[in-house]
């Protein structure tokens, strides 16, 4: 068993702090260069529709995860219930769909590279974190890994059984 224990944060403020410096850039470059990553094939309504949505999943999704991680992690435990019961990272699944949701308001495919971004990182990233649970709780771990999906629900799995 792993003797150190790993923040509650995991690699959330790292996460955080370069996603934001892309973001900077990214911003940048889009209010320069607008008319470019504008995209135009649907009305802004649509789009103000759909990051509303997001929204309306993001912010209760990331409030869930984050009540569920604390008690588990206060208890030493690995977290598998409630929305970790379906996905292993919904913490940072919530902040992706929440940066989608803020980012599709303003109709810019560049500014879409952010939440795909943070995907990446978050996949590069995490491997430290992944590693840590599989030491700490082992075979616990390596079922619990084996049958969740990453950021979001293996949802092939949910229809396959009913």
């Amino acid at each position: 068993m792993n003797n150190k224990k790993i923040s509650i944060w995991g690699v959330g403020p790292k996460l955080a702090i370069i996603t934001t410096i892309y973001s900077i850039f990214i911003i940048i470059i889009d209010f320069y260069a607008k008319p470019l990553f504008l995209i135009k094939l649907l009305p802004q309504f649509i789009f103000i529709i759909i990051g509303v949505i997001l929204l309306i999943i993001g912010i209760p999704y990331y409030l869930l995860s984050n009540k569920t991680i604390n008690k588990a992690y206060k208890e030493g435990k690995l977290c598998t219930t409630g929305v970790y019961a379906i996905c292993r990272h919904p913490l940072y699944s919530s902040q992706i769909i929440n940066v989608s949701g803020i980012v599709i308001f303003f109709r810019s495919c560049l500014l879409l590279t952010i939440p795909i971004f943070m995907y990446i990182l978050l996949r590069i990233m995490s491997r430290k974190e992944e590693k840590y649970l599989l030491e700490t709780y082992g075979n616990e771990y390596l079922i619990y890994r084996n049958n969740t999906g990453f950021v979001f629900p293996k949802f092939w799995k949910y229809l396959k059984n009913k």
